[in-house]
């Protein structure tokens, strides 16, 4: 179980994070087996691809506004395959024995932040910004808002707002949100710890305990597992 303090932190959601870095790797199945031969990389894992191309690539496609994308036959473009790719190499992180827990989480947030480029990004900012007064709340819902109608599957922005919502005592809305955040991204731990808060808050201690089982474990062996299960399951999305 988190300690408070790890809960706290993660539970607000209020890092703003401005600049993306990250890996990207060779895309394949995540097997067991393959953790338990070697510390985890993205080297190791997915063929020696040149990590630092490889990031060159991804920072490149998060400077600006996505690019159009040309579709594949399984209907995926060329930027929503690198963003599931650079998920699960974010994810594989977290369970590295090698790897240090506070950068990983970092990068994740990092990921999320900029996964509509540079102007989501930049307003998401903002937002942080106004968020801190609740004279400005209604500043930050605005934003929230229109990002949300104009980004309907970006997670973030619809994240953020249950957070202000939580904020400002609309629980119940707050865990709408929430249940369509992990619909999307069970591994959403910021949310997963969101959503434990905003259940006690609503007299749901049985939705509560059942969020907190769902976050990610600090048991290396167990933490391994859950990554495992979510980076096939975004792979097989």
């Amino acid at each position: 179980m988190p300690s408070h303090s790890r809960l706290l932190w993660v539970a607000y959601f209020f890092l703003a994070f401005l600049l993306l870095d990250v890996t990207s790797f060779q895309g394949a199945h995540v097997s067991k087996s393959s953790l338990a031969l070697a510390p985890v990389s993205i080297t190791t894992l997915y063929g020696g691809e040149n990590i630092d191309d490889s990031r060159l690539t991804l920072e490149a496609s998060f400077a600006s506004s996505p690019p159009s994308e040309s579709f594949t036959p399984d209907g995926l473009g060329a930027v929503a395959r690198l963003r599931r790719r650079t998920e699960v190499s974010l994810l594989m992180d977290l369970c590295s024995e090698d790897g240090n827990d506070d950068d990983a989480i970092s990068n994740l947030w990092k990921f999320w932040h900029n996964e509509r480029g540079s102007k989501g990004r930049d307003a998401l900012t903002e937002v942080d910004f106004y968020m801190r007064q609740p004279g400005t709340w209604p500043n930050a819902e605005d934003i929230l808002r229109d990002l949300i109608f104009d980004n309907p599957t970006w997670i973030e922005p619809k994240n953020k707002l249950a957070t202000l919502l939580y904020l400002k005592g609309q629980n119940y809305d707050s865990s709408l949100l929430c249940e369509q955040i992990l619909a999307s991204k069970p591994w959403h731990f910021g949310c997963l710890s969101g959503a434990a808060l905003v259940y006690e808050k609503l007299n749901h201690p049985e939705h509560s305990l059942y969020m907190r089982a769902r976050m990610m474990p600090e048991n290396r062996a167990l933490r391994k597992d859950w990554c495992l299960k979510h980076c096939n399951a975004i792979i097989n999305q």
